[in-house]
């Protein structure tokens, strides 16, 4: 990769049963900067498995300052090179790095004028509600369909049209869910997106958002719910952020905290501003993880409701308490970071049952949409979360009889879901 300026994408612990501890091997997962213009990086050479924690044995330090471990000190979020040994260095102290995180910092100062209150708190008497979940290789894309005041709205949760490593582009399965609702719903118009709900800013969730904009695929005045305080330091993350500063008199930007919750978009988490994951950041994201900044919402439609979790995380799912009882009795959930045994194991319950996962929290949620491919990362999709949710499981990137998967349609009526 010739010393080219990366990020640390994700670091994952390597866990193979619930009962493991953090002694495991971790799996460090590298981006580049510019992660769109570099698409002969293939995943395989992004991923390092590394030995991270306080000791002196370990290869790499976590959740201590870099003025004491330097070089060795890295966390999500921290620029990073690779020395001629293939050592990860850490580089925030470089001064490309320094410029391109400035350029994002001044990006999300910019925005924060264009924050406005939710367009309507009180719940909409809507019908016709379904869910499309989008096959875009290991990433989220949703979008929520439904009829009000005569006419079909949709919002969209996270926007990923690009997979992540492999850069094989799924945003023709975009297009097609876009003509397969224009039908369906019997639209004259174009379908555009009223709301645009963002849950965190990595790339396998953004990757396309931008270009959802440029291509005019917003109504006039869309609402993009995001958090305008978080910092990482993505070259996708940051043309996303200038794409909205170049349309700012178009959009509505709104802040996803639970106290801007609507009566049809509940935000479970977070409910304190989130800034970042560096261990001295004030507001720092659980754990250190980006996926700990991750929105959880919550929408409820024509009587229906659905989770959407982004890829939160143990240490996330610990401090929500809106679920009770029992997930807020939602009906359908969209299943925790792709799959992985990190998003699925919580320990902590508003109701003080005894739990290690989300196995009791979904019981009466008929339906589980994954996102995902497996095999992306070692204990993606995991075994753990196959069992929980068994025959309930829908997953985007299954083949539809001898053809791959464009889309899931999940209607909230009646329960079922159809693969196009």
């Amino acid at each position: 990769m010739d010393r080219q300026l990366l990020y640390v994408h994700e670091i994952i612990p390597i866990f193979k049963t619930k009962g493991e501890n953090k002694t495991l091997p971790y799996q460090v997962v590298l981006l580049p900067y510019d992660e769109d213009a570099n698409s002969e990086l293939k995943f395989e050479n992004l991923i390092r498995e590394v030995r991270l924690g306080r000791q002196g044995d370990s290869d790499y330090s976590v959740g201590q300052r870099y003025k004491k471990y330097g070089q060795k000190h890295i966390y999500e979020g921290c620029f990073v090179r690779l020395n001629d040994k293939g050592t990860i260095e850490n580089v925030n102290g470089d001064p490309d790095a320094r410029r391109k995180r400035l350029a994002i910092n001044v990006l999300r100062a910019y925005i924060a004028g264009m924050y406005r209150e939710p367009d309507n708190k009180r719940g909409l008497p809507v019908s016709g509600v379904r869910s499309y979940h989008i096959n875009v290789g290991h990433g989220n894309t949703s979008i929520i369909a439904f009829r009000f005041n005569d006419g079909t709205h949709l919002w969209m949760i996270d926007c990923a049209g690009i997979e992540i490593g492999t850069w094989k582009k799924y945003e023709d399965n975009i297009t097609a869910c876009f003509e397969h609702i224009k039908k369906a719903y019997n639209m004259s118009a174009e379908p555009k997106i009223d709301k645009l709900l963002i849950t965190h800013p990595h790339y396998d969730h953004i990757s396309s958002a931008a270009k959802l904009i440029t291509k005019n695929k917003l109504v006039p005045g869309a609402e993009i719910w995001l958090n305008r305080k978080f910092s990482f330091p993505s070259g996708c993350y940051k043309n996303f952020l200038q794409i909205i500063k170049a349309n700012e008199n178009k959009l509505r930007l709104i802040e996803p905290l639970r106290k801007n919750s609507t009566a049809n978009i509940r935000v479970w988490y977070p409910d304190f501003i989130i800034k970042g994951t560096k261990s001295e950041t004030v507001g720092r994201a659980p754990d250190g993880k980006v996926n700990n900044a991750s929105v959880v919402y919550n929408i409820h439609l024509g009587g229906k409701s659905m989770v959407f979790p982004g890829d939160i995380e143990t240490a996330g799912w610990n401090l929500i308490t809106d679920c009770k009882p029992c997930d807020g009795k939602a009906d359908y959930y969209c299943v925790s970071h792709h799959g992985s045994l990190t998003g699925h194991l919580r320990t902590v319950c508003p109701v003080s049952r005894n739990i290690s996962d989300i196995a009791c929290c979904t019981n009466n949620m008929s339906k589980a949409i994954l996102m995902g491919r497996d095999g992306v990362y070692n204990g993606i999709i995991h075994q753990e979360v196959r069992k929980c949710f068994g025959p309930r499981l829908s997953i985007t990137t299954d083949m539809n009889g001898t053809s791959e998967t464009k889309f899931l349609e999940l209607d909230w009526a009646a329960g079922s879901v159809t693969r196009y």
